[in-house]
Protein backbone atom coordinates (compact mmCIF):
# COMPACT_ATOMS: atom_id res chain seq x y z
CA UNK A 1 0.00 0.00 0.00
CA UNK A 2 2.85 2.35 0.91
CA UNK A 3 4.79 1.64 -2.33
CA UNK A 4 1.18 2.26 -4.20
CA UNK A 5 1.15 5.97 -2.73
CA UNK A 6 4.41 6.41 -3.24
CA UNK A 7 4.50 5.23 -7.06
CA UNK A 8 1.32 7.46 -7.37
CA UNK A 9 2.69 10.46 -5.42
CA UNK A 10 5.96 10.34 -8.14
CA UNK A 11 3.70 9.94 -11.27
CA UNK A 12 1.77 13.24 -9.97
CA UNK A 13 4.80 14.86 -9.42
CA UNK A 14 6.39 14.25 -12.41
CA UNK A 15 3.22 15.17 -14.49
CA UNK A 16 3.64 18.71 -12.64
CA UNK A 17 6.80 18.75 -13.45
CA UNK A 18 6.18 18.12 -16.95
CA UNK A 19 3.29 20.34 -17.30
CA UNK A 20 5.27 23.02 -15.75
CA UNK A 21 8.37 22.72 -18.56
CA UNK A 22 5.98 23.16 -21.10
CA UNK A 23 4.00 26.87 -20.33
CA UNK A 24 5.36 29.93 -21.27
CA UNK A 25 8.25 31.39 -20.90
CA UNK A 26 9.04 34.06 -18.16
CA UNK A 27 9.58 37.47 -20.02
CA UNK A 28 13.65 38.16 -20.03
CA UNK A 29 14.73 41.39 -19.78
CA UNK A 30 16.14 40.97 -23.40
CA UNK A 31 12.54 40.47 -24.72
CA UNK A 32 11.25 43.61 -22.47
CA UNK A 33 14.41 45.91 -24.69
CA UNK A 34 13.50 44.45 -28.04
CA UNK A 35 9.82 46.07 -27.86
CA UNK A 36 8.93 48.68 -29.99
CA UNK A 37 5.76 51.02 -29.19
CA UNK A 38 3.45 53.15 -31.54
CA UNK A 39 3.34 56.46 -31.01
CA UNK A 40 1.96 59.76 -32.41
CA UNK A 41 -0.60 58.03 -34.58
CA UNK A 42 -2.10 59.97 -37.42
CA UNK A 43 -4.99 59.80 -40.27
CA UNK A 44 -5.33 61.99 -43.04
CA UNK A 45 -8.65 63.59 -43.14
CA UNK A 46 -9.90 61.59 -46.57
CA UNK A 47 -9.33 58.43 -44.85
CA UNK A 48 -6.28 57.26 -47.02
CA UNK A 49 -3.36 57.78 -45.07
CA UNK A 50 -2.25 56.55 -41.55
CA UNK A 51 1.05 57.37 -40.28
CA UNK A 52 2.96 56.18 -37.13
CA UNK A 53 5.89 56.31 -34.75
CA UNK A 54 7.29 53.00 -33.93
CA UNK A 55 10.14 53.45 -31.40
CA UNK A 56 11.86 51.14 -28.96
CA UNK A 57 12.97 52.43 -24.98
CA UNK A 58 16.61 52.70 -26.27
CA UNK A 59 17.71 53.40 -29.99
CA UNK A 60 16.60 54.56 -33.20
CA UNK A 61 13.35 55.20 -34.37
CA UNK A 62 11.29 55.14 -37.35
CA UNK A 63 8.13 56.37 -39.11
CA UNK A 64 5.89 54.14 -41.07
CA UNK A 65 3.01 55.54 -43.73
CA UNK A 66 0.59 53.26 -44.79
CA UNK A 67 -1.76 53.69 -47.83
CA UNK A 68 -5.23 52.26 -46.22
CA UNK A 69 -6.71 52.39 -50.15
CA UNK A 70 -4.59 49.41 -50.98
CA UNK A 71 -4.32 47.80 -47.56
CA UNK A 72 -1.13 46.16 -48.10
CA UNK A 73 1.60 46.10 -45.64
CA UNK A 74 4.13 45.50 -48.07
CA UNK A 75 3.83 49.00 -49.32
CA UNK A 76 4.00 51.23 -46.10
CA UNK A 77 6.90 53.72 -45.84
CA UNK A 78 9.24 53.62 -43.48
CA UNK A 79 11.46 56.31 -42.76
CA UNK A 80 14.08 56.14 -39.97
CA UNK A 81 13.92 59.26 -38.02
CA UNK A 82 16.84 58.64 -34.88
CA UNK A 83 16.61 58.69 -31.24
CA UNK A 84 14.16 60.53 -29.96
CA UNK A 85 15.09 63.01 -27.07
CA UNK A 86 14.41 61.95 -23.59
CA UNK A 87 13.61 64.84 -21.08
CA UNK A 88 16.18 64.14 -17.83
CA UNK A 89 14.19 65.27 -14.96
CA UNK A 90 15.88 66.03 -11.63
CA UNK A 91 16.71 62.52 -10.01
CA UNK A 92 16.09 59.48 -10.84
CA UNK A 93 16.35 58.08 -14.54
CA UNK A 94 15.29 60.10 -17.72
CA UNK A 95 11.96 59.77 -18.55
CA UNK A 96 11.06 60.01 -22.14
CA UNK A 97 9.45 63.11 -23.78
CA UNK A 98 6.63 63.28 -25.14
CA UNK A 99 8.21 65.67 -27.89
CA UNK A 100 5.84 68.50 -29.45
CA UNK A 101 2.15 68.15 -29.17
CA UNK A 102 2.57 67.40 -33.16
CA UNK A 103 5.76 66.50 -34.16
CA UNK A 104 4.17 63.68 -37.12
CA UNK A 105 1.28 65.19 -38.90
CA UNK A 106 -0.33 64.70 -42.22
CA UNK A 107 -1.53 67.77 -44.00
CA UNK A 108 -5.37 68.70 -43.89
CA UNK A 109 -5.03 68.07 -47.80
CA UNK A 110 -3.90 64.68 -47.52
CA UNK A 111 -1.04 64.93 -49.35
CA UNK A 112 1.96 65.73 -47.53
CA UNK A 113 3.50 63.90 -44.09
CA UNK A 114 5.63 66.51 -42.17
CA UNK A 115 7.59 64.71 -39.19
CA UNK A 116 10.74 65.36 -36.65
CA UNK A 117 13.83 63.92 -37.31
CA UNK A 118 16.49 63.77 -34.73
CA UNK A 119 20.31 62.42 -34.48
CA UNK A 120 20.73 58.48 -34.17
CA UNK A 121 21.96 56.88 -31.45
CA UNK A 122 25.44 57.15 -32.14
CA UNK A 123 25.52 60.70 -33.33
CA UNK A 124 23.69 61.88 -30.36
CA UNK A 125 26.67 59.93 -28.11
CA UNK A 126 28.68 62.08 -30.07
CA UNK A 127 27.35 65.35 -29.95
CA UNK A 128 26.82 64.77 -26.35
CA UNK A 129 30.29 64.26 -25.87
CA UNK A 130 31.90 67.12 -28.11
CA UNK A 131 29.37 69.01 -26.09
CA UNK A 132 27.01 70.43 -29.07
CA UNK A 133 23.46 70.84 -29.30
CA UNK A 134 21.54 68.46 -30.90
CA UNK A 135 19.07 69.39 -33.21
CA UNK A 136 15.84 67.87 -35.00
CA UNK A 137 15.15 68.72 -38.28
CA UNK A 138 11.72 68.50 -40.24
CA UNK A 139 10.97 65.84 -42.76
CA UNK A 140 8.31 66.00 -45.49
CA UNK A 141 6.94 63.49 -47.81
CA UNK A 142 5.29 63.95 -50.72
CA UNK A 143 2.34 60.88 -50.36
CA UNK A 144 1.91 60.68 -54.68
CA UNK A 145 5.49 60.52 -54.98
CA UNK A 146 7.27 59.17 -52.12
CA UNK A 147 9.89 62.22 -52.31
CA UNK A 148 11.42 63.29 -49.54
CA UNK A 149 12.63 66.87 -48.48
CA UNK A 150 14.31 68.01 -45.05
CA UNK A 151 15.12 71.04 -43.87
CA UNK A 152 17.77 71.04 -41.11
CA UNK A 153 18.24 73.21 -37.18
CA UNK A 154 14.14 72.78 -37.23
CA UNK A 155 12.48 72.35 -33.69
CA UNK A 156 8.91 72.84 -34.84
CA UNK A 157 6.60 73.32 -37.73
CA UNK A 158 2.89 73.49 -38.82
CA UNK A 159 0.77 73.28 -42.12
CA UNK A 160 -0.71 76.41 -43.38
CA UNK A 161 -4.85 74.63 -43.31
CA UNK A 162 -6.92 73.07 -45.39
CA UNK A 163 -4.75 73.44 -48.39
CA UNK A 164 -1.76 72.73 -46.72
CA UNK A 165 0.47 75.07 -49.50
CA UNK A 166 2.70 76.38 -46.97
CA UNK A 167 4.65 74.82 -44.33
CA UNK A 168 5.34 77.39 -40.94
CA UNK A 169 9.01 76.03 -39.22
CA UNK A 170 10.39 77.48 -36.19
CA UNK A 171 14.12 77.16 -36.10
CA UNK A 172 16.45 77.02 -33.90
CA UNK A 173 18.46 80.09 -33.03
CA UNK A 174 21.81 80.49 -34.56
CA UNK A 175 25.15 78.94 -32.13
CA UNK A 176 27.11 81.77 -30.97
CA UNK A 177 30.50 81.13 -32.92
CA UNK A 178 33.70 80.95 -30.38
CA UNK A 179 35.96 83.61 -30.53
Amino acid sequence: MKYRALVVFSLFTSLLVVADTTGPKPLQLADIIAWKRIQAPSISNDGLWFAYRVSPAEGDSEVVIRNLKDGKNGNDLHFPIGELPRAEGPGGPPQFQAGPPRDLVISDDGKFVAFLGYPTAKEAKGLKNAKKPIQSKVIVIDLASGKKTEFEKIRRFAFSGERSTMLAMHRYSPTPVAP
